[in-house]
């Protein structure tokens, strides 16, 4: 975006309503609505922001509550509180500190995710690094895709050059975590700590704690905690003593 463009700054530091526009920096720090679509070279929300329209930022920045009912476009969108976009979302980069949900599709050049993302359609990207908790309700494609398994973690379908799927035995619920929290969560979510997905395609693929009914790869290798029931291989294939794959045929 070319800073020229935009004049006027908007600081918002209470509560209320304003319309929409055009502006150079957007600053809320307190509680607002604002309607219709927004058009800024940098929004930064510290409070809680909730905006009707379409909102297009060179950088679009929550570290609080930002609600978004149209689409959310950006050069590079940073979430380190709660995002909500019932749109889609495009970006340059994609960034998530905390928790993320975005309705319809997700795209951009970088995403990284530590914390909870959930997308309802599917993911388009280059490069992919996740940690955490994952949904996504479609096809999740990048070229390099790494997901670090900590929690429930769900993708239709996977695809990609190379992907690596790890499992994270590290606490973030701390000592009492151990003891209380996440025995009830295996007891009670199925496919915890597990990711689950119809299909997943690529050219070099390693994975762990996976569930998926096919996998296709040049070169594949299934590690601990896994069960899938077919894969299909070009050049090698990996099996772990601790994996279950009912089938695998090398095409």
């Amino acid at each position: 975006m070319n800073p020229a463009m935009y004049v006027d700054d908007l600081t918002i530091s209470g509560s209320g309503s304003t319309n929409g526009g055009r502006f150079n920096n957007v600053n809320i720090s307190g509680s607002c609505k604002i309607n219709g679509d927004i058009e800024a070279n940098a929004i930064k929300i510290s409070g809680s922001a909730t905006m009707s329209g379409n909102v297009k930022s060179g950088r679009y920045i929550v570290n609080g509550f930002g609600s978004v009912r149209g689409n959310l476009e950006g050069g590079i969108v940073r979430n380190n509180g709660r995002l909500k976009v019932v749109g889609e979302s495009r970006a340059m980069e994609f960034t998530n500190s905390g928790s993320s949900l975005v309705r319809g599709h997700l795209k951009a050049e970088r995403i990284r995710s530590v914390g909870r993302l959930v997308v309802g359609g599917g993911v388009e990207t280059e490069e992919f690094d996740s940690y955490g908790s994952l949904k996504v309700g479609g096809l999740l494609n990048g070229h390099r895709i790494k997901i670090k398994i900590k929690g429930m973690c769900f993708t239709k379908e996977l695809g990609g050059e190379e992907i690596q799927v790890s499992f994270s035995d590290s606490n973030i619920f701390g000592l009492f975590g151990n003891l209380l929290v996440k025995p009830v969560l295996r007891l009670f979510k199925r496919g915890y700590n597990q990711l689950t997905a119809e299909l997943i395609e690529g050219t070099t693929i390693s994975l762990e704690h996976t569930n998926a009914k096919t996998v296709r790869g040049d070169k594949v290798t299934i590690g601990p905690k896994c069960k899938i029931e077919l894969v299909e291989y070009k050049e090698s294939i990996t099996i772990h003593p601790k994996a279950i794959v009912k089938q695998h045929l090398k095409v």
